[in-house]
């Protein structure tokens, strides 16, 4: 499997945290694929044929072409054929300057963006890239640009005012990894609890209560599984768990699976799309992208132009992760 990053334009970056253009390896016929929640949502277009894919846990079976995953609230596992695609990552308060819908209307669920946005142009667009992923970052790009200058003009001075506010709540639960008390947050930002909660699930498309376990699991995630910690005391501790029967029960709830008892083949497609890796490649192997070398729009937002190298897409120690 091959994962490469690619940052958004200036514009975007707010909202968007990456293009991610992933492939697996073209002998796999049925790949296990896991996915977690991670706070954030994402766009993505299937480059060439379109495998049936089946939702292990409902056992819905459906075949995505340019699918909006919404927020997890626990471990979705699914089983799919060999593919590869572009992914468009939002940051946790990115969709709604896009999509005029309710976040909270796609949690925990895939959804085809036909069925909710009418937009048949783009998906003329993007098959005219013949599955060139450089062409459909660029498409796709121009697209979220249109989206954005359109929804810009429509989105009504409450709700981007309540979206400026959650992105400061957002950016603080993040500093200490979510383990701020709700309480606490309403007395900072001087907002009532049952508004606060209305527009998270509006605007984010959970409570700030499951945003804030997302960020503190993902946090043990990254402590257990990428930087292969041990001392289940000190990140049970520094996680603010009640003790470690509580972390384990949290960690299988949003995995699957304990922090000792990983399974063998299957790949987690959100430890992908985070990037939670990044840094952690041999960096003689891989180089870091220039400036001049990814997707980018010019002053004028014209269209996207792209650096001449054919190794444009680098390997994940490109990407400055969330963390």
């Amino acid at each position: 499997m091959r994962t490469f990053y690619i940052r958004p334009c200036p514009t975007l970056q707010p909202y968007i945290h990456s293009y991610v253009f992933l492939k697996t390896a073209s002998q796999e016929k049925s790949l296990l694929i896991d996915q977690h929640p991670t706070g954030c949502t994402a766009l993505a277009y299937t480059l060439g044929h379109s495998p049936e894919t089946k939702d292990i846990k409902t056992s819905v079976q459906f075949t995505p072409k340019l699918n909006f995953t919404g927020q997890l609230k626990q471990y979705r596992p699914l089983q799919s054929g060999a593919y590869s695609a572009i992914y468009a990552v939002f940051r946790p308060i990115g969709p709604v300057h896009f999509f005029s819908q309710p976040m909270n209307r796609f949690t925990d669920q895939f959804t085809e963006l036909s069925d909710f946005l009418p937009c048949n142009n783009i998906y003329q667009q993007l098959a005219d890239c013949n599955s060139d992923p450089r062409s459909v970052i660029a498409t796709m790009e121009h697209w979220l640009l249109n989206l954005f200058a359109a929804r810009r003009h429509s989105i009504s001075e409450k709700l981007a005012a309540s979206t400026a506010r959650l992105s400061g709540i957002v950016k603080k639960m993040k500093q200490v990894n979510g383990r701020n008390y709700i309480d606490d947050i309403c007395n900072d930002f001087n907002i009532p609890q049952r508004t606060l909660e209305a527009q998270f699930r509006d605007i984010i498309g959970v409570s700030p209560k499951s945003f804030s376990r997302m960020l503190r699991i993902n946090h043990a995630y990254r402590q257990c599984i990428v930087l292969k910690e041990t001392d289940w005391q000190e990140i049970v501790y520094e996680c603010n768990y009640f003790d470690q029967a509580h972390f384990i029960k949290e960690f299988k709830k949003c995995f699957g699976y304990t922090p000792a008892g990983i399974p063998a083949g299957a790949f987690n497609l959100s430890e992908q799309l985070m990037g939670y890796r990044a840094g952690k490649t041999d960096p003689v192997m891989h180089r870091l992208l220039t400036d001049t070398t990814f997707s980018s729009m010019n002053k004028k937002n014209g269209p996207a132009a792209f650096a001449a190298d054919p190794e444009i897409f680098v390997e994940s120690d490109y990407l400055a992760t969330l963390a």
